[in-house]
């Protein structure tokens, strides 16, 4: 029995790793792919990954020197931040990965701002500062 739990804890990990390993673009493609699918209960929590995700995306659109596709992504960041926030707030169900979530996301948008020169920087500011509101308003409604 103990073999069996630390195989399938094992193959859990695995999957994780996996996941993370995947290209950013690939990433958001399947986590917007499988939202519709999901129970409302679960969107909070996966609407906040789907925003590091895109967080993420957006940084390696900015490492390319994109910067119309990586204000783009910054965009729907601050969209997906506020869908996580709102599935969160009706439900009141994974409110805590939510906004971990959002956290990290808000986190990964400041080191992606670091990166860029002071001109470039004006999108990434209202995007941290949309991605901070959701997260606040989200701890808010965790005690609520």
């Amino acid at each position: 029995m103990r073999a069996l739990l630390i195989f399938v804890l094992g193959l859990s990990l695995l999957a994780a790793v996996a996941d993370e390993q995947k290209p950013a673009q690939q990433r958001v493609t399947e986590r917007q792919a499988g939202l519709a699918k999901l129970k409302e209960h679960d969107r909070a929590e996966q609407y906040a990954k789907l925003a590091l995700d895109l967080a993420d995306l957006a940084g390696e659109q900015y490492d390319a020197g994109d910067l119309d596709a990586g204000n783009k992504t910054v965009t729907q960041v601050v969209e997906a931040a506020q869908k996580a926030h709102t599935a969160a707030a009706m439900k009141k169900k994974k409110i805590k990965e939510a906004e971990i979530n959002l956290r990290r996301t808000e986190n990964k948008l400041n080191a992606v701002m670091r990166s860029l020169s002071v001109a470039d920087q004006g999108p990434i500011k209202k995007a941290i500062a949309g991605v901070e509101k959701a997260r606040a308003d989200t701890l808010e409604a965790m005690f609520k």
